[in-house]
């Protein structure tokens, strides 16, 4: 059969048809999926743009051929070979199609487990075969992406760049998007120390997807590192080519540290040398790349000695280790390539932790927690902590850090405060929170006697950090012992108020309380009565952050415990929260106020009876109505409707609140139309007057259809 795609000049309709058919035929070439019902869509569409086109030649192709029916070359005038019908030639084109997409379809099945078979030997660090078998791959199917980028990342293991660099680009003719193939072709460019080529291709990837910015930015800051370190390499070694003094004098120095059998005294003068001169980047670096951080952490006779200093109650060992750390102090301050240096050496992570959770030296343990505080401050330094780092014991160890002097304690609170602010780390702590946290949490509160009062505010705000995580929150709340500690330092502290540390314990212990009160399955609910007759007394306080927080707390916790709302009332609570509604300038507070009313007069008929003894006509809540804030505006119709059920009480409330609650009902917010249909029900049942209102206003069927969110 002569080929119909072989002329197509003439008809630009039959060009259009034959277009079409390449289209066709690229769907079909397109299918590089295990997936059958992907390849199932792809036919369809296929199948689809044949019978468009064949309806096309019906109307055009064909009818133009009525008169002259075929051509010099033995093709009709529309196209078609000679002697073959329009439905013939279609479908000899669909057969086509059909049988490249099954030969397809095989193909794909043996390139794909060419890559199974590669993908396993990478996985266990035999890259040459992983390429022999991705090559395979590649003889079965030539336009499969995967198997080129999969190449590429094992030619870059085995420093092959410049054909990792070929797959990429190969990979990209095929699909010009694919992320995968800029950043192997970034690696690969990067161990042929071709940086800026590095983080130019890295950067490409931000034209096809600005979302992947954070992940390329890593990418970017690995190449600019490692740019820098190269430079500085650079510069180190001309210094010493060129016998540079100090350059020299630092080498001497490493080499002379290096020696064994010397007494612990020589490695601790000559440690102290070592940290005079490192005062600038060259200096740093030269340390670096002359095996300097070896030298204190890898198994030479020097580090041995430092590395037994957590245990150690020898105090010449322990200024070693302590001037060891000061040497690291000074050597990775505001240096990212030595930062992250260190904190990938073992020996280095293990003696740190080791420092943390040792009983023998405080002094040194307080270096390690200063150290550890400054690396934390740098988010490619808790990246690698927290990846590299058994993070258990080094929670643990900080926490312990508590204990010490007031600056280490400071220190180590900050540093954990620090690694909080990355997610992996809180994934982290959620699987340790029960075993380990929970427990040396309730310690630090039970005991909080032997914390220095300084830091001891700064313990429980890190702790109420932590609450901001879901499932941490979840878990601290739903464990009584925790309570109980917290319900011991709130009697403590509270029985101190008048002094200032306990003041400045009470705020952040406080606010604690109420993040973990946020869970609506929580432990305290049986503890709810002892915390209010603990925490009440302190609304006569002056300080308007302890208010807010108090009446915070209680507007969370009330609603567990009738005796406990029985119990504000007797301590005139209700005089308390309408003051506060009157004066105060903070929103936040009054907001608390209205909930815990709403919540105290909803069981307590003497509350509201107090409220209306100040106010018949309901001024302050009716004023809150119009509030800006969904939650006053719910909250204030509630109260309402809860001081109306007094006998006579709704005939000194304005029939003008009808319309104001009946505006509030138009709008999305569930609880503020339940609550201000709860209350016009009220009204309406309980005066004739309101209920007049209401239907002068309309108001009958919008209260209706209000009803329905009401709860029975």
């Amino acid at each position: 059969m002569m080929d119909p795609f072989q002329n197509k000049e003439g008809d630009p309709e039959l060009v259009d048809f034959l277009s079409k058919v390449d289209e066709i035929d690229k769907i079909v070439k397109g299918l590089n999926t295990e997936d059958d019902s992907e390849q199932k869509k792809a036919l369809s569409k296929a199948d689809k743009m044949i019978k468009e086109t064949s309806s096309k030649i019906n109307k055009t192709i064909i009818n133009k051929t009525i008169i002259n029916k075929t051509s010099a070359n033995g093709m009709d005038v529309g196209g078609l070979p000679q002697g073959m019908t329009q439905d013939a030639f279609m479908a000899s084109v669909e057969a086509d199609a059909r049988e490249r997409a099954q030969r397809r379809k095989v193909k794909t099945k043996r390139a794909t487990e060419w890559k199974e078979k590669g993908n396993q030997e990478f996985k266990a660090g035999k890259f040459e075969k992983a390429v022999e078998y991705y090559t395979e791959g590649l003889e079965c199917l030539k336009d499969m992406v995967v198997l080129y980028t999969n190449r590429a990342q094992a030619f870059n293991k085995l420093a092959q760049y410049n054909d990792a660099i070929k797959d990429c680009d190969t990979a990209l003719i095929i699909d010009d998007k694919n992320t995968k193939a800029h950043i192997q072709k970034g690696n690969a460019y990067l161990g042929l120390l071709q940086y800026t080529k590095a983080i130019e291709t890295y950067q490409e990837i931000l034209k096809i997807n600005p979302k992947q910015e954070k992940i390329i930015n890593d990418y970017v800051q690995k190449a600019s590192m490692a740019m820098e370190a190269s430079e500085a390499e650079m510069a180190a070694s001309k210094l010493i080519a060129e016998e540079d003094k100090k350059a020299s004098n630092l080498l001497q120095l490493i080499e002379k540290l290096g020696q064994t059998d010397k007494p612990v005294v020589y490695y601790v003068g000559g440690l102290q040398l070592l940290a005079a001169q490192i005062n600038d980047d060259i200096s740093k670096t030269l340390f670096r790349s002359n095996s300097g951080f070896e030298l204190l952490f890898d198994q030479s006779y020097l580090s041995k000695k430092i590395q037994h200093a957590p245990v150690s109650t020898d105090t010449e060992i322990c200024e070693l280790a302590r001037v060891a750390v000061h040497v690291c102090v000074q050597v990775t301050a505001k240096h990212e390539v030595n930062t992250k240096y260190i904190l990938e050496q073992d020996g280095f992570n293990e003696f740190l932790l080791n420092c943390l959770q040792s009983t023998t030296s405080v002094l040194l343990k307080e270096d390690c927690a200063r150290f550890l505080f400054q690396l934390s401050q740098t988010s490619l330094a808790r990246s690698i902590i927290i990846s590299r780092f058994d993070t258990s014991r080094l929670m643990l160890g900080l926490i312990s850090c508590v204990q010490i002097s007031e600056q280490g304690a400071e220190n180590a609170m900050k540093s954990l405060n620090n690694l909080a602010l990355e997610k992996q780390f809180l994934g982290l702590v959620r699987v340790e929170m029960k075993t380990n946290l929970l427990p040396a949490f309730e310690e630090i509160l039970l005991h909080s006697e032997s914390v220095n009062s300084t830091v001891f505010p700064l313990c429980i705000s890190t702790i109420s950090n932590m609450t901001h995580d879901d499932h941490i929150r979840k878990q601290m709340s739903a464990d009584k012992n925790f309570w109980q500690a917290m319900l011991s330092t709130l009697k403590t502290h509270c029985s101190k108020i008048n002094r200032e540390e306990s003041e400045k314990v009470l705020e952040p212990l406080l606010g604690l309380c109420m993040n973990l009160s946020l869970e609506k399955v929580h432990a305290e609910h049986q503890l709810t009565l002892p915390l209010t007759n603990c925490v009440v007394p302190l609304l006569s306080r002056t300080n308007q952050q302890l208010i807010m927080r108090v009446c915070g707390l209680l507007s969370r916790v009330l609603v567990y415990s009738t005796e406990a709302v029985d119990y504000c009332v007797q301590q005139h609570i209700v005089d308390i929260m309408m003051n506060i509604l009157k004066q105060s300038k903070d929103e936040t507070c009054k907001k608390y106020c209205l909930k815990c009313l709403t919540v105290i007069t909803q069981s307590n008929q003497e509350s509201r009876r107090q409220i209306l003894s100040q106010d018949k006509g309901l001024t302050k809540l009716v004023y809150y109505l119009d509030s800006e804030d969904a939650m006053m505006i719910a909250n204030a119709a509630l109260c309402i409707g809860h001081c109306v059920q007094e006998p006579g009480a709704s005939h000194h409330v304005s029939t003008d609140v009808v319309k104001t609650l009946l505006t509030r009902t138009d709008t999305t917010n569930t609880s503020i139309k339940q609550n201000c249909a709860i209350t016009l029900a009220k009204l309406a049942t309980t005066s004739p007057d309101h209920l007049n209102m209401l239907k002068k206003l309309g108001g009958i069927g919008i209260l209706n259809s209000c009803m329905k969110y009401v709860n029975s």
